[in-house]
């Protein structure tokens, strides 16, 4: 089972409104938190090209941010994102490029930022510089891997290379710096009963040595991510040395890198214990209607089409809930989105399009 960029994805999205280029998915159903169906399909179908995001703010009736361009984005054909521009103080001054292959997977991804000093807040005249090309997949004489604009040589340097193998049924991704040498393994592989649950562990290194390892669990139900968590593995570690006490060395002598190698070895035998901390909840039509974790509560009100037309945000602690309306044109399409705060203040979001 392979988890799309969807599900890497959506706990951020979900949490702090991350939007990112999504690929169409057998493997999980990659359905837009707001619209409740695919927005590369939705966009598809009415012929979107550009999306213009503007944004103005008030407090206490005054106003504290005037509308300006927030964000631009731009879709191929297919509905694909194939730019996206963001705003920084009230000027777009970040920009991130996309491409795909023939089966509409993102391939590869380049970041700019804006050259020279603006006060106009629009688009007109935009010079960017490239500053980082990532690709995710090895196409060609291209390899995978990460590399930095030099504006001194007009040439990209290579930063990581990254290479993807398959074992039995696990996927490696191994990681090196541009010395050759390897800074992170990462390993995909699904645990359980039917199935349905990918973990993902991450051993890192410094200097050739171990760091502490990180081990994450996505738990899938109807192609919906459902769960999410760490997984630990202090007691399989535990009954391992106990089994096999020429082992007791790596815990007793002192080497937390030794610990770190070991832990990152039974974990590649035991499926460890899993701890959730973060919970998402569908309706029928696989919808998203809650999810919670991280101290965070989110839920959503859908209206007869699936559509959201208001989302509520609060945390455990108390404070207050932000709470989002959203309203759409005649032909479906978002056409607007109001924020409150806690503290009362708003934000208000237009969405204005440009058609194929």
């Amino acid at each position: 089972m392979k988890i799309s960029l969807f599900a890497f994805t959506l706990l951020a999205g979900v949490l702090m409104g991350a939007s990112a280029p999504l690929s169409e998915s057998d493997e999980t159903a990659d359905n837009d938190l707001v619209y409740g169906v695919r927005r590369e399909a939705l966009f598809r179908k009415h012929g979107v090209k550009e999306l213009f995001v503007e944004s103005e703010s008030f407090d206490q009736g005054k106003v504290t941010t005037a509308r300006h361009l927030n964000e631009y984005q731009l879709f191929d054909h297919n509905g694909r994102m194939v730019q996206q521009e963001r705003a920084s103080e009230r000027v777009l001054s970040y920009r991130n490029d996309w491409e795909y292959n023939a089966k509409g997977q993102a391939v590869a991804g380049t970041s700019y930022h804006l050259i020279g000093g603006r006060r106009d807040t629009g688009r007109a005249d935009l010079a960017w510089l490239p500053t980082e090309h990532t690709r995710y997949v090895a196409e060609g004489t291209e390899l995978a891997g990460k590399t930095r604009w030099n504006a001194d040589t007009g040439l990209w340097d290579p930063l990581t290379r990254i290479r993807t193998w398959i074992r039995h049924d696990t996927t490696y991704v191994e990681t090196r710096d541009a010395q050759g040498t390897l800074t992170e393994l990462e390993r995909q592989f699904t645990v359980g009963l039917g199935k349905h649950t990918q973990r993902t562990d991450n051993l890192t290194f410094s200097n050739g040595r171990p760091r502490e390892p990180k081990f994450r669990y996505y738990r899938i139900e109807k192609k919906h991510v459902v769960e999410s968590g760490e997984v630990t593995f202090e007691k399989e570690t535990q009954e391992y040395v106990e089994k096999h006490p020429e082992t007791l060395g790596y815990v007793l002598g002192g080497s937390k890198y030794g610990f770190h190698a070991l832990t990152y070895y039974v974990a590649g035998l035991k499926p460890g214990t899993l701890k959730p901390d973060f919970k998402l909840l569908y309706n029928r039509k696989g919808q998203l209607l809650l999810a919670t974790g991280y101290g965070v509560r989110t839920a959503y009100q859908r209206d007869a089409a699936g559509r959201a037309i208001a989302s509520t945000q609060s945390r455990e602690e108390g404070g207050g809930a932000t709470i989002t309306a959203y309203s759409y044109r005649p032909d479906g399409l978002l056409a607007r989105e109001i924020i409150t705060r806690p503290d009362g203040a708003t934000e208000t979001r237009y969405y204005r399009y440009r058609f194929f």
